[in-house]
C-alpha cells in the first residue's frame, strides 16, 4: 500500500511538471522563489524602517545597518535575492528555456564548483567579509552562466536551433558575459597592482579562465556555422576543434601556473591551488596526444593507400566504360 501511494505521488509530481525553483537549478528547495523575493524584500524594509526610525541622523543610521549583524544578514539575504532574479531574468533573455540535461549539468557543476572556491578561501581566510561574499555570489552567477552556454552549444550541435531570435541572444549573451569577465579581470589585477596580495587575485585569475571559456565556446559556434553552409559533411571539423581547444588549453595552463606563482610568493606555497594546475596540465597532455594521434593516423593512411589523381580517376573510368571491347581484343 505504501509502494502505490509513493507512485501516485511521483506520477502526481511528474504531471505539475518542474517547480520554478526547480528551473533556476534547485537553489531554494523549500519555498518558492516568488515568496522568498518578496520576503527578502520585506525584511530588508523593516530593518531600514528600524534603523532609520530609531536613529535621528543619516550616519547614525548607515552605521547601524552596517555593524549590526542581524542587518548584515538580511541585506546580504536581500542581495543574494536579487542576483538570484537577475540571474534568472539573464537566464531567459539569453537561452531561454533550460533543458533538463543542462539544468543538471550545470547544477553538477555549481556544486563543484563552490567545493573548490571553499578551498581556494582557506588561503584568504583572513580576508572574508560580507563584501567577499558578495563578489564570490556574482563569480559564481558568472560561472553558471559559461556552463550553461557550454551545455547550450553542445545541444546546439547535436539538434540544431530553430530561428535566427535565439542566435542572436545566445551570441548576445555570451559576449556580453566574455565582455564583463575581462573587465572584472582586469579591475581585480589593478587592484592587486595597486595595493598588496589580496583575495583579488583569486577574483582575477577566475575571471580570466571564465573569458577564455567563452571565446571556446565562440569559436565552437563559428565551426558549426560553417559546418551548416557545407554541402558535405566537413571531417577537418574535428581537427580545426582540437586545436582551437588546445590552445585554450594552454593558456589556461599559463594562466594558472602564474596564479601560483604569485599566490607562493605572497602567502607560501598553496597545495590546495596545485590541483587546478595539474588538472589544466593533463588537460594540455590529452588534447595535444589527440592531435598528434591523428596526424600519425593521417600520414600513415596516406602512406598505405595511394591518393588517386586526376589522370588515375581518367584511366579507371577508359577500362570501366569499354569493357566489351577488351573482352574482344586477343
Amino acid at each position: 500500500m505504501a509502494d502505490e501511494f509513493i507512485d501516485l505521488d511521483a506520477q502526481a509530481r511528474e504531471e505539475r511538471g518542474p517547480t520554478l525553483c526547480q528551473k533556476i537549478g534547485g537553489w531554494l528547495p523549500s519555498a518558492s522563489f516568488t515568496a522568498y523575493v518578496v520576503l527578502s524584500a520585506l525584511a530588508a524594509t523593516v530593518a531600514v524602517y528600524h534603523a532609520f526610525d530609531t536613529r535621528q541622523y543619516l550616519y547614525d543610521a548607515l552605521v547601524y545597518l552596517s555593524t549590526s549583524k542581524v542587518n548584515l544578514t538580511i541585506m546580504a539575504n536581500l542581495f543574494v535575492a536579487v542576483v538570484l532574479s537577475l540571474v534568472l531574468a539573464v537566464t531567459t533573455l539569453t537561452v531561454g528555456t533550460v533543458e533538463p540535461d543542462e539544468r543538471e549539468r550545470v547544477w553538477s557543476a555549481a556544486q563543484f564548483a563552490v567545493v573548490d572556491l571553499a578551498f581556494n578561501l582557506t588561503v584568504f581566510r583572513e580576508e572574508v567579509t560580507v563584501w567577499m561574499l558578495l563578489r564570490l555570489i556574482l563569480l559564481l552567477a558568472a560561472k553558471y552562466f559559461h556552463e550553461l552556454f557550454d551545455a547550450r552549444m553542445d545541444n546546439l550541435e547535436r539538434h540544431g536551433m530553430a530561428g535566427p531570435l535565439r542566435h542572436v541572444r545566445f551570441l548576445a549573451g555570451l559576449a556580453l558575459f566574455a565582455v564583463a569577465d575581462v573587465a572584472a579581470a582586469a579591475s581585480y589585477a589593478q587592484t592587486v597592482a595597486d595595493s598588496e596580495p589580496s583575495v583579488a587575485i583569486m577574483f582575477a585569475f577566475e575571471h580570466a579562465s571564465l573569458a577564455l571559456s567563452a571565446c571556446l565556446v565562440a569559436y565552437r559556434y563559428l565551426l558549426w556555422s560553417v559546418e551548416q553552409r557545407m554541402a558535405q559533411e566537413w571531417r577537418a571539423k574535428s581537427t580545426y576543434f582540437a586545436w582551437g581547444s588546445l590552445a585554450v588549453n594552454v593558456l589556461k595552463l599559463a594562466i594558472n601556473l602564474v596564479y601560483l606563482f604569485v599566490i607562493y610568493r605572497a602567502f607560501g606555497m598553496p597545495l590546495i591551488m596545485v590541483r587546478e594546475v595539474i588538472r589544466s596540465g593533463k588537460a594540455v597532455v590529452r588534447e595535444f596526444s589527440a592531435i598528434t594521434a591523428a596526424l600519425r593516423l593521417r600520414h600513415l593512411i596516406s602512406q598505405r593507400f595511394h591518393v588517386l589523381s586526376v589522370e588515375d580517376v581518367a584511366a579507371i573510368e577508359d577500362k570501366t566504360s569499354h569493357p566489351s571491347q577488351r573482352q574482344g581484343s586477343p
